[in-house]
Parts: structure tokens; sequence; C-alpha cells
């Protein structure tokens, strides 16, 4: 898929420059009434976005990347 495409492409544009850790996978949820929208560019179902996540991680872990989460939707998959 171009999803793990690109995220291979990242991986090892990150190889290349030295980094083996990716800080930055975030998996905002966009909510109604925010008034800054810039980064909820997920959207708002906790499924994909889940999954999608999960995979970028995956993914990048095949390519021998760590990888931080900052963000993950966990807390509205228990309320």
């Amino acid at each position: 898929s171009v999803f793990i495409t690109t995220t291979r492409l990242l991986a090892h544009q990150l190889q290349y420059l030295g980094v083996n850790l990716n800080m930055g996978p975030n998996a905002l949820l966009a909510r109604s009434g925010a008034k800054d929208t810039l980064y909820y560019f997920w959207g708002n179902d906790v499924d994909h976005i889940s999954k999608r996540l999960a995979l970028y991680v995956k993914t990048l872990q095949e390519e021998n990347i760590l990888t931080g989460l900052s963000d993950f939707p966990t807390q509205w998959l228990v309320q």
C-alpha cells in the first residue's frame, strides 16, 4: 500500500541520516469544537486511527527504527 511504502521511505531516509529513533508519531483525534485543527489530521475514527498508527509503528520497527508514541487514542477506546 502507499501508506507502507511511504513509511518505509521515511525509515530509509532516517537511516541515511544516521537516525534510529522516531519520536514523532501522533494520533490526535479531530474533536468537534476544537479551535486549532492543524494537527488533527488523522480524523475522528478511533479504530482507523489505531490500526494506521499500529501499522506505522510496526513498519518502522521492521526497518530497525525505534518509535515512541504520543497521543495514542486508547483513552477514547475505554470510554
